[in-house]
């Protein structure tokens, strides 16, 4: 132990000063021991030159030691960017294959709510159709095909109703229906009654011509002659309209126009006063004297009133053929009402799932 003492008191050779490191000289030191026989422990025999082993590393070998942090760095950087260009990619594709579901389960659903709608509409017609035949949910009254016959003692009193009714149904048809029986009336109705009755007359005429079709709309047509202010007479005209299929009846009158007195009292000194149809009017009618009178051929309205007789009669049934479409779009909306009411108390009743079924077995049906 001695030996090796002296060994390490002995001075040595100062060694040029270079590059080499710490390290270096602990491992010459080493090797001298050997060659001079002297054993050298592995350990560090003082706290002197443990705390040297301890100095910092040498320039060359914290840059081999970099190199092999840079290596393992890449590498590790490498695998981590591939690992995040695979999630990155998994997680697109997941996100693509999760917008396909929910785009397939937005598309079934939406056309499951269609049929369901769809369904829903044709079962709400088909019961519109069981409530009043004809009828639709989404029918357009203007696009109706109306058919209409007039019953009047003047034919030329069509040509009005058929121009009033295309104007508000663009498709109606309008005819006319000739008197081939004498009315239980008198020729000149006098009074609001009397001219209704005579109207109702005419189209009880021309239903039973027609055996009550009631895919008709039959309209009459009466003129009659009132006293609205005493002393003084004024000629109406009354428009009535059935529609047998929907159970309308409605009626209408024309502005009165003011009639000279001295034709009233020329026909009521012409009618008999046992005239079996007294109670109803006169046996002559007032026009027939005022043509007589003045001479002339064909309509005198225009020359008495200022307004053709199809003018009059035109505005009149005008009016009539507008509280028509009224009454059909008002009953139109009542049957889907009530459709709709009979849908939703059966979904009270037995559950949406149980009404959508029957929807669809129905949809089946129609």
């Amino acid at each position: 132990m001695a030996e090796a003492q002296d060994a390490f008191n002995t001075p040595q050779k100062e060694m040029p000063h270079n590059n080499a490191t710490p390290v270096d000289e602990a491992a010459q030191i080493r090797n001298r021991n050997l060659i001079s026989g002297n054993a050298v422990s592995n350990q560090p025999e003082t706290m002197d030159e443990q705390d040297n082993s301890k100095e910092p590393l040498a320039d060359s070998q914290v840059a081999t030691n970099e190199n092999n942090k840079g290596v393992w760095n890449w590498i590790s950087t490498a695998v981590e960017s591939s690992i995040g260009l695979n999630a990155s990619s998994l997680v697109k594709t997941a996100k693509e294959n999760l917008s396909n579901v929910k785009g397939s389960a937005v598309e079934g659903a939406q056309a499951i709510g269609r049929n369901v709608v769809e369904t829903t509409k044709k079962s709400v017609d088909m019961m519109m159709s069981t409530l009043d035949p004809g009828l639709s949910a989404n029918q357009n009254v203007d696009n109706l095909p109306v058919e209409v016959i007039v019953s009047a003692r003047k034919g030329y009193v069509v040509q009005a109703v058929h121009d009033s009714f295309k104007e508000v149904f663009y498709y109606a048809t309008v005819s006319y229906q000739p008197l081939e029986t004498v009315l239980n009336m008198a020729p000149q109705p006098v009074g609001f009654s009397a001219g209704l009755k005579a109207a109702k007359q005419m189209i009880a005429r021309t239903k039973d011509v027609n055996n009550n079709r009631p895919d008709i709309v039959y309209v009459g047509v009466s003129i009659f002659i009132a006293e609205v202010v005493p002393g003084s007479w004024f000629e109406i005209t009354c428009v009535a309209l059935e529609d047998i299929a929907h159970d309308i009846c409605l009626e209408t009158f024309s502005q009165a126009s003011r009639i000279p007195t001295e034709y009233v009292l020329k026909a009521q000194e012409q009618t008999p006063d046992d005239y079996p149809l007294r109670w109803s009017g006169l046996a002559v009618t007032c026009g027939h004297l005022i043509r007589a009178d003045r001479d002339i051929d064909g309509d005198w309205h225009e020359e008495i009133f200022g307004l053709s007789l199809h003018e009059i009669v035109a505005i009149a049934t005008s009016v009539l053929a507008g509280e028509y479409r009224k009454a059909l779009e008002n009953l139109i909306a009542s049957a889907r009402e009530t459709a709709e009411a009979i849908i939703e108390t059966q979904i009270n009743l037995k559950g949406s799932d149980s009404v959508i079924e029957s929807l669809i077995e129905t949809e089946g049906n129609i």
